[in-house]
């Protein structure tokens, strides 16, 4: 966890107390997704009346007894929340639940919304590129917001 969020999450300008909470967060979506594959395959199993899972897991299986498909699948898993976020923004910033908002003390071009729950992105518009930048995150009253 200390590797997710001292390394990966390392350059985001938050406490290590939030970096840690959000490592977590990743982890433990992404074990709750070979939790839900291996209830799955139980039920699967339970369903037919006869094995599924180890013979298909000596099939799927490289040379390290690792499946790469289903830790690709946990790994998208853990990043759903965020990845959804970024598609509604895509789609709309008028849809409900963003609350994208014009955040007047960034300056121009500097847009808030919503995250999860109680976190908000401050966002800075590049007009000649075209993109978006996350400039800082954290919980609703650190960012100014009340």
């Amino acid at each position: 966890m200390l590797v997710l969020a001292v390394g990966t999450l390392g350059e985001l300008p938050l406490p290590l107390e939030r970096k840690i909470e959000l490592a977590f967060h990743a982890i433990l979506r992404h074990e709750l997704f070979h939790f839900a594959a291996d209830c799955m395959a139980a039920n699967w199993e339970l369903s037919l009346g006869m094995p599924v899972y180890w013979p298909a897991k000596a099939k799927l299986c490289n040379a390290t007894n690792y499946i790469e498909l289903e830790e690709a699948l946990a790994n998208a898993h853990s990043c759903e929340d965020t990845g959804i976020r970024i598609a509604d923004l895509a789609r709309s910033v008028q849809l409900n639940g963003l609350g994208f908002q014009k955040w007047k003390p960034g300056g121009p071009d500097s847009y808030s919304v919503n995250v999860d729950g109680n976190y908000r992105v401050h966002l800075r518009r590049d007009r000649s590129g075209y993109s978006w930048f996350a400039e800082t995150i954290g919980d609703h009253k650190s960012m100014g917001h009340g």
